[in-house]
């Protein structure tokens, strides 16, 4: 009996030893998730900007949006980054083109 509590509590903080710095990486950068697919390479999913703020000089991301990017892209990706605000802004250009048609 001690033995298999002992394996199921070092199993446990082996496996919090390997995610968990993966999981705190992505948090700070306000993503929902990151997996990667291969080296450099990964699926991203996080929330996309409120709307309001496109356009300001601080963007901001809605924790609580129902609007989820997925991206694939390289690992290193900056969802809050200047590339990001320059997609979500043509993006959210298109959609109200869209809708004055």
């Amino acid at each position: 009996m001690q033995a298999s509590k002992f394996l199921a509590i070092m199993s446990f903080v082996v496996l919090t030893l390997i995610f968990l710095p993966g999981f705190l990486l992505a948090a700070e950068r306000g993503v929902i998730s990151k997996e990667e697919i291969f080296p450099g390479y990964c699926h991203m999913r996080f929330p996309a900007m409120v709307e309001s703020s496109v356009g300001t000089t601080h963007m901001l991301q809605e924790p609580t949006t129902t609007d989820i990017v997925d991206f694939y892209g390289p690992c290193d990706y900056d969802p809050r980054g200047a590339e990001e605000i320059s997609a979500q802004k043509s993006d959210r250009q298109l959609e109200y083109e869209g809708e004055a048609r």
